[in-house]
């Protein structure tokens, strides 16, 4: 079986929703912060559609016969005021099957990211993974992310 990875078609789009559900499922286990997948579908699908098409947001998907079986978001946003870049990288969603996941395809969909990031001149990547993500952490360091900010919330 042969896995491509591409770039999104507009036909992709309920089968990423598919896979983001899976994915906020995920984090809903870790944190009841999250809405459940189901909740957030429609609200997903509608922010695919509007931005699929445009310059700095791409989203690559790994297909098997003709099957989407994992996916990944990446924009570029403008620079924040305190840092000294004028744009940068987010990746902002990734997501593989987990029936899929000891062919390294997480890493195939990041180098295909990054290729994208770098055709447009960005020096820069940021993502956010949750605290108690252990198996997004582990990830992430193995590709060469370091840790460099902190994030906290309190409940009111």
């Amino acid at each position: 079986m042969k896995i491509k990875i591409r770039k999104i078609k507009k036909d992709d789009i309920d089968a990423i929703c598919s896979l983001k559900e899976k994915l906020q499922d995920y984090h809903r286990k870790l944190d009841k912060y999250y809405q459940k997948g189901s909740k957030i579908r429609q609200k997903f699908k509608n922010y695919l559609k509007r931005e699929w098409r445009k310059r700095n947001f791409k989203v690559f998907v790994a297909e098997i016969e003709g099957k989407i079986i994992g996916y990944i978001i990446g924009k570029i946003v403008k620079g924040k005021s305190l840092t000294s870049l004028s744009k940068f990288g987010v990746i902002s969603d990734i997501f593989v099957e987990e029936s899929f996941r000891d062919q390294k395809l997480g890493e195939k969909l990041v180098q295909k990211l990054i290729s994208w990031f770098k055709t447009r001149k960005i020096s820069h990547l940021e993502l956010s993974v949750h605290t108690k993500n252990e198996l997004g952490i582990n990830f992430w360091k193995k590709l060469g992310f370091k840790e460099f900010i902190k994030r906290f919330r309190l409940k009111l």
